[in-house]
């Protein structure tokens, strides 16, 4: 679940500290899903994916990747293995808790869950496509590799974060040769699903600051502003070099939680350039 808090207040478990300026992207949507709130707007993973998968269907700029439609349709379906757990299937059982009553964020779940819905997620891509399928895989190990990089598990789920990676090695190297993947291409895929996933969580989370993504494409790193009604791109990968400004509209469905009677279900809208 992708959390964007409604009305902030402050965390038992922890000081929320919005950091001022431009800052990476993921940091500023780590903040949001730590943030403590009186209610939030909730995004099941899968829908946070296809509006990723939204965002590269859109790329038009030519100092950009070029998305195919299946590519676009792999990116969309690379959170599917989430709708294994309940919320995350629909948008009204209930949210699972944590300890403070606050709905656990996709952040907060270990080995033994996230690596189920990550295996889900990959074999979903590959189904769509072998190209697909290895990028969500690295997509997925370079996330297990950070966690090892940061001791961020216990033994035994370093152990299963191991093994996961053993297993998508192979599984790469074999849809790399049906697909006829080089090297570079795999490496461009890559970056694409990591910037359009971080962009996407970035939008449903609700975040406003100034913000640099890390990946980097032949016009450069993206740099992200909120002005207005608007999230501004430099450079963009939804213009043209030439002709007017182009306004990407987009949305995704969210559920407020608590409702105070009927869950309250919406679209969350966003307008990109």
């Amino acid at each position: 679940m992708v959390l964007q808090p409604i009305n902030s207040q402050p965390c038992p478990s922890g000081p929320y500290e919005p950091r001022p300026g431009a800052m990476p992207a993921w940091v500023a949507v780590a903040q949001r899903q730590k943030q403590c709130a009186a209610s939030w707007w909730l995004v099941a993973q899968p829908d946070h994916a296809a509006l990723s998968g939204d965002l590269a269907a859109n790329f038009v700029s030519p100092n950009f990747p070029a998305i195919d439609p299946l590519i676009a349709k792999a990116i969309g379906a690379h959170d599917a293995g989430w709708a294994m757990f309940p919320p995350e299937a629909s948008l009204h059982p209930e949210p699972m808790l944590s300890d403070f009553g606050k709905p656990r964020s996709f952040i907060e779940f270990g080995p033994e869950d996230f690596l189920r819905a990550w295996d889900g997620s990959i074999n979903r891509a590959e189904s769509i496509c072998a190209a697909g399928g290895v990028m969500v895989s690295r997509h997925f190990c370079e996330l297990a590799k950070f966690r090892l990089k940061e001791n961020m598990d216990d033994f035994a789920g370093r152990q299963l974060v191991l093994d996961f990676l053993e297993r998508e090695a192979q599984r790469q190297r074999d849809l790399s040769t049906r697909a006829a993947l080089a090297p570079k291409q795999s490496d461009d895929l890559l970056h694409v699903l990591q910037f359009c996933d971080v962009l996407s969580l970035y939008l449903c989370s609700g975040a406003t600051e100034d913000v640099e993504f890390p990946q980097k494409f032949a016009a450069g790193r993206v740099h992200l502003r909120h002005r207005g009604d608007f999230f501004e791109l430099s450079p963009s990968p939804f213009q043209h070099e030439t002709g007017p400004v182009r306004t990407l509209s987009l949305g995704v469905p969210a559920r407020k939680y608590p409702a105070s009677s009927e869950p309250v279900v919406t679209t969350l809208p966003f307008l990109l350039q």
